[in-house]
């Protein structure tokens, strides 16, 4: 397997990456699309921690005369976007201000998780 494009992961923490969520590919085993798949959500996910939700990575297969795949994941890191405006809609009894206070808690990562799950981004001025 090779990875390109990248300007932010090296091949390295790419690999570190998908060992930790047991992705790792198997060399000498068939070729399967949904774990192909399944290793390019995990390199835009990671992508997406740093900043760049719009990254993108696509699946490169080259099937050679000796029933052998060669696998290319091609990456765009696309831009690096932050939040500049956060409004939170939803249950009155808890305001703005003490949402935002609980967020300062959470680690980076896990805070846009919890937007995304529990509130709701208004892109505003992004």
């Amino acid at each position: 397997m090779e990875y390109s494009g990248s300007r932010l992961l090296s091949q390295k923490q790419i690999d570190k990456m998908l060992e930790d969520k047991k992705l790792a590919p198997g060399f000498g085993k068939p070729a399967d699309p949904a774990a192909l798949q399944r290793i390019a959500f995990a390199i835009r996910s990671g992508l997406n921690e740093l900043g760049h939700p719009e990254a993108s990575v696509n699946i490169k297969r080259e099937e050679a005369k000796n029933a052998t795949v060669s696998v290319r994941f091609e990456i765009n890191d696309g831009p690096h976007l932050r939040v500049r405006q956060l409004n939170f809609v939803g249950d009155p009894q808890l305001s703005s201000k003490i949402l935002r206070g609980q967020m300062r808690n959470i680690a980076p990562g896990e805070a846009a998780r919890f937007v995304a799950g529990q509130g709701r981004i208004h892109s505003g001025s992004l």
